[in-house]
Formats: structure tokens, sequence, C-alpha cells
């Protein structure tokens, strides 16, 4: 992480996100690493990735995760820890914004899935892909100026796409990123691991996804 954060504030950057470690006692893990040794001495910010998890604490999408009682250890003792990218369900995140009481910044995930009641459960913004980035966009903006009759009509055109790539993280590896392909006009790439093999009727139902949206400007 500390390597990371160099990297990142040599290129410009004023954030790095990184993952959270897997295992039973995350917070105790976390204590021993490099990171917390020499972290704090970094002109850095760093966002955590990982699944808020309840006690006892339970693997989610991840595999990996951290209590809100541990993320607030963690935001408590290192200032430089300023926002949490939750993989989490809407109704979690509510809960993890009632723990934490502003510690921390809340982001999420899941491609988006529970987008506007993300925004309603106190997210401050959302860390999608890109393969609906534009609508998700529309969305955050309708919700924050208050219409959010026009929020869940973009939310209801993007779901289908949501829905069908969010079936766990090698599927939404795959197909995701292929949605995205199409609809920025790009031939399909290498997939990153772990990512599903594309099979033929998958391959067809994202080209009619990626079609019901309409290109994607770049």
């Amino acid at each position: 992480w500390v390597y990371m954060g160099n990297d990142a504030e040599l290129a410009g950057g004023s954030y790095t996100k990184n993952n959270t470690y897997p295992g039973g006692k995350a917070y105790e893990t976390f204590s021993r690493t490099e990171f917390w040794n020499n972290g704090d001495g970094l002109d850095f910010n760093f966002i955590l990735n990982g699944n808020p998890v309840p006690e006892p604490a339970t693997l989610l999408l991840l595999g990996i995760g951290l209590t809100a009682a541990e993320l607030a250890a963690l935001a408590d003792a290192h200032p430089n820890v300023v926002a949490v990218k939750a993989e989490c369900s809407a109704v979690a995140l509510g809960d993890l914004a009632d723990a934490l009481g502003g510690r921390l910044r809340l982001l999420n995930g899941r491609a988006g899935l529970e987008l506007t009641d993300n925004f309603r459960a106190g997210a401050d913004g959302m860390i999608p892909g890109i393969e609906t980035i534009d609508l998700q966009v529309a969305v955050e903006k309708a919700m924050r100026r208050g219409d959010e009759a026009e929020a869940e009509a973009h939310y209801r055109r993007l779901l289908p796409a949501i829905a069908f790539a969010m079936q766990g993280l090698a599927h939404f590896i795959l197909y995701g990123k292929l949605i995205a392909a199409h609809r920025l006009g790009l031939p399909p790439s290498t997939q990153r691991l772990p990512a599903q093999t594309l099979s033929q009727r998958g391959a067809q139902w994202a080209a009619r996804l990626a079609a019901d949206l309409g290109p994607l400007a770049h």
C-alpha cells in the first residue's frame, strides 16, 4: 500500500483505493502491516475497498471485509483513511452510515445495483464500472437536485444491463466489460482474471443490452 501510495502521488493522484485483507480478525491483520507502521507518514489519502460486515464477520462478495467497529477504529487511528468503497446492499450501507457517524465518506459499487436507494441511504458517491457510467451520472445528478422521478426513470433504463452483468465477480468482469466495449465501439479485449469463458448466448445478450443503452460517448 505504501508503494502504491507513493507511485500514485508521483503520478499526480490524490487518493489510492486499496482492498482490505481476507481473514477472520481483519483489524488485527491490518495493524501489523507496513501500511499501518508507515502510512501515516504519507501525504496521501486512502480509500478502503471491501465489504462492511456484521458481527460476527461474514465473508461477502469480495470474500473480504471489515465490521463497522473496525472501520471506525481505522478512521480514528489513521486520518488519511478517508473513505470506504463498500460492496453491499443499500440497506447495509445505511446501517454502516449510522454506525460510522460521518467518520468516513461512503461509496458503493456492485455495478450500481440499488443505485437510487444507495443515495437515499447516505452514499457520498458510487464507483461503478464504465458500462453504464453515463446513466449512473444522470441518476446521481437528479438525486442531488431532488428529482427522484427523473432519477428512477434513468435507473429503470440501465437496470436490465446491471442485473445481467452483476451475477458475481467473474461474470461481471466478462460481460460488464463486453457491454462497455460494444457501447464504446471497441473490439473486446483480453479478459483479466477472474473471468468466465464467453458463451454465444451471453455474447448475444450483452450485444442486445448494449444496443438498448446506445453508444457511450468518449
